[in-house]
């Protein structure tokens, strides 16, 4: 089985779903502590969840690691 060879871009946007994802998981899934975690405004945590195309009403909160999951499944949306 062979993959094709990611980019820069597609590492680095892998990347960063996956710190978010994890740092809302830390934080109970709320936002604004999860942007305060991040060092950034909750304007722009929400700005890079969109744009990361990451739905937070589909993530099974109640489950062991769904951030990882969540970042490996992603969305192939361009």
């Amino acid at each position: 089985m062979t993959t094709k060879p990611r980019t820069l871009d597609d590492l680095l946007t892998a990347y960063e779903r996956l710190v978010i994802m994890e740092t809302l998981s830390r934080n109970s899934w709320n936002r604004r502590r999860a942007a305060e975690a991040l060092h950034v405004s909750r304007r722009r945590l929400m700005y890079r969840l969109k744009a990361l195309h990451v739905d937070l009403g589909a993530i099974p909160r109640d489950k062991a690691g769904p951030a990882k999951k969540a970042c490996e499944e992603g969305d192939d949306r361009q």
